[in-house]
């Protein structure tokens, strides 16, 4: 017989076979030649709740609860390398994060606004953002540290299996007020301010007033969603109405230079001492999200120190690989995690800000 033929009369090969007839046909074989088998338990899967089909998703939160200030590492798997595409919060996004590192695998942020006690699960959504020192200010404001900004891009989002507990401090500075607008109407978000400050002292913010704020909205499903941070000085005496012009000039013109949407603001002032910032964006209507204003017209900075690893674990922060920001958005100067050396950015500001 040719040898085409003995290859045409050939047992079929593993691969003509389905594979568990594969499977034992080889271990039988091998059996049958004195084989030894010795099975070793090599590894386990865990399972995991709250993973997406590719097993990306939020593993842990540690801890379960925090205050202002408070470190919060997040473990879980997909989060990618930049910490400006990140954005973390909770439902219904009256909590607002700073993240001030991360690795795929793990999230360190520390909660930077919270008005009052909620218990809902931690969400952590994906998509672009990015962080810029404002080169041009209007000569009566004066930036302090980084901005940031950022937008979904219909990108993964993670929301973990157990609530996270916010619990706000009920200590203020002296000279301090926290605003919170959470007051969703058409789609636009407002944010009320009324004057005087805790301390009775002014119905008027003094020359040299710090603002801290942190704004997010998002639609109902949250697949459009837009978040902004950042700090500034008022370097000249203002009312509220002109104070939340201001505030209102800088929040539209950061997320429009690091994000490319287009914000509209509308400030009405309701009574001598009480005014409303209106922050919309035509064609969207937005229902979640809000905007957390911290003033201090004695000029103090926020007192939130970086956030320390090791109270975690025993991985450095340094050691991540990503290039991680300040983790104190206020102190270029100040003990940070990473010096402040973001790119500079135009922030396009009317000629007339308090007009």
């Amino acid at each position: 017989m040719s040898k085409g033929s003995d290859r045409d009369n050939h047992k079929p090969s593993f691969s003509a076979m389905d594979r568990r007839s594969a499977i034992k046909t080889s271990l039988a074989g091998a059996a049958a030649a004195g084989a030894a088998f010795q099975p070793k338990v090599l590894g386990f899967v865990q399972p995991r709740k709250n993973l997406s089909g590719d097993g990306t998703g939020i593993f842990a939160v540690t801890p379960s609860s925090g205050t202002l200030c408070s470190g919060v590492q997040i473990r879980g798997r997909g989060f990618g390398l930049d910490p400006a595409n990140i954005h973390c919060t909770s439902y219904p996004g009256d909590l607002h994060f700073q993240t001030a590192t991360c690795d795929d695998q793990r999230i360190l942020t520390q909660i930077r606004f919270g008005h009052t006690q909620t218990n809902n699960a931690l969400n952590v959504s994906l998509g672009q953002g990015a962080y810029a020192t404002p080169s041009e200010f209007p000569t009566n404001l004066t930036p302090y540290g980084r901005f940031w900004a950022w937008r979904s891009n219909n990108s993964a989002r993670y929301l973990a299996a157990a609530p996270f507990v916010f619990q706000p401090s009920n200590t203020l500075e002296p000279g301090e007020l926290r605003v919170h607008g959470a007051d969703f109407t058409n789609g636009a978000l407002s944010l009320y301010l009324t004057l005087p400050f805790n301390d009775d002292c002014c119905r008027h913010c003094p020359a040299g007033t710090f603002i801290g704020w942190s704004f997010y909205v998002s639609d109902t499903d949250r697949t459009n969603q837009l978040a902004a941070q950042g700090q500034f000085f008022v370097e000249v005496e203002v009312n509220g109405t002109e104070l939340l012009n201001a505030l209102g000039a800088v929040v539209v013109s950061t997320v429009r230079s690091m994000t490319g949407v287009a914000l509209t603001r509308s400030v009405t002032e309701t009574s001598e001492t009480t005014a409303r910032l209106t922050l919309s964006r035509p064609g969207f209507n937005y229902s979640l999200g809000s905007l957390g204003v911290r003033i201090n017209h004695f000029g103090r900075t926020m007192d939130c120190g970086p956030i320390d690893s090791q109270s975690f674990d025993t991985q450095s922060i340094a050691s991540l690989g990503a290039a991680p920001p300040s983790s104190s958005i206020n102190a270029c100067d100040s003990a940070s995690i990473a010096p402040c050396d973001s790119q500079s950015i135009d922030m396009d500001f009317p000629d007339f800000l308090f007009q």
